[in-house]
């Protein structure tokens, strides 16, 4: 059965796939099917978040070409119109369960500014934020003010994740009860022509 899960449900599964992920090589991080769309389209935001993840650590070294930057930055860019798209797909199938019908007259209404797919993704990021400055806080080999640092910033992470998903439940819950409303928005990403016709 398909239903929109709370965050906490949300967040629990994000975690577990990103310790999975990071404990094999990344052409073997699937997605897997969970058997609910929201859960397999929220999993793909995040599996897209963490591959961007791994290509802009690589694409900040020093010690490779100015040919392999450019095939990363193609990669990121690519990565990122993908991921823009299961956002969108993830706000249509939104409102397609909570039969949200079109209108213009939102002023009783509880907006959010940003649309539960959006919300999804920046949980995304924050999770893999926590994750791997949590790996850079236990470094043996880095300097224990710095990895003091990293340890404040987890910190901070986790209460920016708390907040979000604050948000993200309370959206929803008013979206549920028909007190609220949500756009199925399109964030219209464009890198070439072609993606006019997208």
């Amino acid at each position: 059965m398909n239903t929109i899960p709370d965050a906490q449900s949300l967040i629990e599964l994000l975690e577990a796939r990103t310790g999975q992920w990071h404990d094999c090589s990344l052409d073997e991080a699937t997605t897997g099917d969970t058997g609910n769309r929201f859960y397999d389209l929220a999993v793909s935001i995040h599996r897209r978040n963490f591959f961007q993840w791994d290509r802009e650590e690589k694409v900040r070294r020093r010690d490779i070409s100015s040919d392999t930057v450019a095939e990363l930055k193609r990669e990121i860019d690519d990565s990122n119109m993908q991921r823009a798209r299961l956002v969108e797909g993830l706000d249509e199938l939104c409102v397609s369960q909570l039969n949200l019908v079109e209108r213009d007259d939102w002023s009783n209404l509880f907006l959010n500014s940003e649309t539960l797919g959006q919300l999804v993704d920046k949980i995304s990021i924050l999770i893999l934020k926590i994750f791997f400055t949590e790996k850079q806080s236990k470094r043996s080999d880095l300097d224990s003010k710095l990895r003091e640092i990293c340890s404040q910033r987890v910190d901070k992470l986790k209460i920016q994740l708390k907040y979000v998903a604050a948000c993200y439940d309370r959206f929803l819950s008013h979206l549920s009860d028909g007190s609220g409303y949500m756009l199925a928005y399109k964030q219209f990403k464009m890198y070439e022509d072609r993606d006019l016709t997208r």
